[in-house]
């Protein structure tokens, strides 16, 4: 989860978007556009994740019985306020959490050879966006090379120590 609303441009996200009693699942890398251009305002963000089209998807297929339509609006129902409610109570990767974390997943992936989102978060028991998450940090950190394409594995750079 986010602590706040990036601006301009940004990794991917996704976000939970309230209007009256439904809730816009999407993602974007420039979400102050996004909610403009639905002619909505920041205020109705009720949560954000670190993730893509990937993360965007698995949320669409664990809430699909609340789904509109086909749309990408969900009926905002008991069950994804409490989803919601449970992502806002989880503690930020921020600080020293973040540090240990970003340690422990360039252990993995640099001892392994093999680098996916997917396999940090069954190793490390983790949520799929905080796996995620720390794909981008050790991406930056030119651990690992870029995403080449949807579900697909990334390069494992080097074997360089982290510095957080």
């Amino acid at each position: 989860m986010l602590n706040h609303i990036p601006a301009g441009r940004h990794e991917p996200l996704v976000y939970f978007l309230r209007n009256g009693n439904r809730v816009k699942i999407g993602y974007t890398t420039n979400l102050s556009n996004r909610v403009a251009a639905l002619s909505l305002t920041l205020k109705f963000v009720d949560l954000t994740l670190p993730g893509g089209r990937d993360l965007e998807t698995v949320m669409h297929r664990r809430f699909a019985a609340e789904r509109l339509d086909g749309t990408e609006w969900f009926v905002h129902s008991r069950r994804l306020r409490e989803f919601i409610a449970s992502e806002l109570a989880k503690p930020t990767l921020d600080g020293a959490d973040d540090d240990e974390l970003i340690r422990e997943a360039t252990q993995i992936v640099t001892e392994t050879q093999f680098a996916s989102t997917s396999m940090l978060q069954r190793r490390m028991r983790i949520s799929f966006g905080r796996a995620q998450y720390l794909m981008i940090q050790l991406e930056q950190r030119g651990i690992v090379g870029p995403l080449t394409g949807r579900g697909s594995t990334r390069a494992v750079v080097g074997r360089r120590r982290v510095s957080v």
